[in-house]
């Protein structure tokens, strides 16, 4: 099926229904399409060489400037302003936007280029309506989306509209039922938020946008449809859980459950089925790089009375595989690298061809893969996840490159030295820094979190800082940083 056409013929099809809510706000298919094609035609004016940068938080005119992008063939990227405007300008100098769109009130970046939101919302009602796209080999970039980067700066990932596509074929042959009310927990700026746009587009679904004001009403909105789908991480569906006990009949429009972006232990996935009773429920495996999510398992009564004590990725003969070092698949028993495989790997790394190199290579089957950094074991036919090769993580469903957080505690005035430490608790993964301060400097933890929050995304700051006179060191005279590691989880 031709995803794009479909979209357009969805769009005046459901012309008059709801497509997108955010709190008080409704805005119907073709007010929609009107807003996109204004937005299109302004772009249509601007002979466009570099990506559009999108910052805001979750606001229509957003998802109105990523579809008028999609339509045009014009790569874009999205920021949430409860990003530090030291990793903004950051991310605006490594992407190096033709323009940049400011979709919040009273906000300025002071770039060259700069859209406010002002002149958005005039061309958004105003403007001259473009309906025909520009089109642009499937090979080229969709959207840019940054993570973590080992070097103290984000990373982008160059997603292209085949791959887009294929995702989207994907999911949506696992999926029971086509159109539902999707709920959007996460910033569009987390890949997650992908599927819920451009499937809702693709099946004409009611997108119902948790902003940072309402995130305690998403039982009243599930409440409020017949037919709900959410995707999430499981730290949030834990919240969910716990904050609304004794609520499973409120939760029952539930039909679909979508879990990933971090590790799903079984306790949670048992917790799920019990609240959760009338939904499907999928765990979700992925990195950004093969496009959100790329295996699922349905977690049922069928799987977990197989006696399992952890819930898999993936069974074996899909998309991903175990691989030793020079990328041999292994066998049952033998733990190994995650290499993926297929059509939903992204093009590679923003600026970065010698990552992409590295990262992206032809196995000797001669299939384009990307090394992940997970560990994987094969048993009994499913594959599960063993950890994390590098220094990267995942908290909260946010991937986390451990070396980024240190870099920028590093460049606090005061700080000698840094180590941070992934650990794990009865309910979740956190960040434990150890820090060593420069002598005769008394900088206390609630100082060193302050300058953080300008720096780095909270997310990311360690859920614990210590101040230390000293790390311990291995046999090697090296930081021990796993001595306390919960890296297998």
């Amino acid at each position: 099926m031709n995803i794009k056409c479909e979209i357009a013929k969805n769009l005046i099809r459901y012309y008059n229904d709801i497509f997108i809510e955010i709190e008080e706000r409704k805005v119907t298919f073709g007010e929609f399409q009107r807003a996109s094609g204004r937005i299109s035609q302004f772009l249509s004016n601007y002979n466009l060489q570099n990506p559009v940068l999108v910052i805001g938080h979750k606001n229509a005119e957003m998802l109105m400037i990523f579809y008028a992008c999609f339509n045009m063939g014009i790569a874009y990227a999205s920021i949430d302003t409860s990003t530090p405007l030291e990793r903004i300008l950051c991310i605006y100098k490594e992407l190096d936007p033709s323009i940049t769109f400011v979709c919040e009130k009273n906000m300025s970046l002071g770039v060259e280029d700069e859209i406010s939101y002002n002149m958005l919302s005039m061309i958004c009602k105003s403007g001259i309506i473009k309906t025909d796209g520009r089109e642009k080999h499937l090979s080229d970039t969709a959207y840019i989306m940054f993570t973590s980067g080992t070097t103290g700066k984000p990373k982008g990932i160059l997603i292209s509209y085949e791959a887009l596509f294929n995702f989207i074929n994907w999911i949506d042959s696992i999926l029971p039922e086509k159109r539902f009310t999707i709920i959007n927990q996460s910033l569009f700026s987390f890949d997650i938020s992908i599927f819920d746009f451009y499937y809702s587009l693709f099946r004409a679904c009611k997108m119902i946008c948790i902003t940072r004001n309402n995130q305690h009403e998403i039982i009243d909105y599930i409440q409020g449809e017949t037919k709900v789908l959410l995707f999430s991480t499981p730290s949030y569906i834990k919240k969910i859980i716990y904050e609304n006990k004794n609520k499973a009949k409120d939760v029952q429009a539930l039909k679909v459950l979508l879990i990933g972006g971090d590790y799903l232990d079984l306790k949670l996935a048992r917790e799920s089925m019990n609240m959760f009773k009338t939904a499907n429920i999928y765990n979700l495996y992925g990195p950004t790089e093969a496009t959100v999510v790329v295996s699922k398992v349905l977690i049922n009564d069928l799987l977990l009375d197989e006696g399992i004590e952890e819930i898999p990725i993936d069974y074996t003969g899909n998309n991903i595989y175990v691989a030793n070092e020079n990328g041999d698949e292994l066998g049952e028993g033998n733990i190994g690298e995650i290499i993926i495989r297929g059509k939903q790997l992204a093009i590679g790394y923003l600026g970065d061809k010698k990552q992409t190199q590295q990262k992206f290579i032809f196995n000797s089957r001669k299939e384009r893969v990307y090394f992940t950094g997970d560990l994987g074991e094969l048993k009994n036919g499913k594959i599960f996840f063993r950890g994390r090769k590098d220094m990267q993580c995942k908290i909260n469903g946010y991937r986390i490159e451990i070396l980024d957080v240190e870099n920028n505690i590093r460049e606090i005035p005061g700080i000698d030295d840094v180590l941070c430490i992934l650990k794990k608790d009865k309910n979740s993964s956190y960040l434990e820094a150890e820090i060593i301060l420069e002598k005769e400097n008394s900088k206390c933890e609630q100082e060193i979190r302050g300058e953080l929050k300008d720096k780095i995304p909270s997310y990311m700051i360690p859920k614990v800082i210590n101040i230390v006179p000293h790390f311990q060191l291995n046999i090697n005279g090296k930081k021990r940083r796993s001595k306390n590691a919960e890296y297998k989880i």
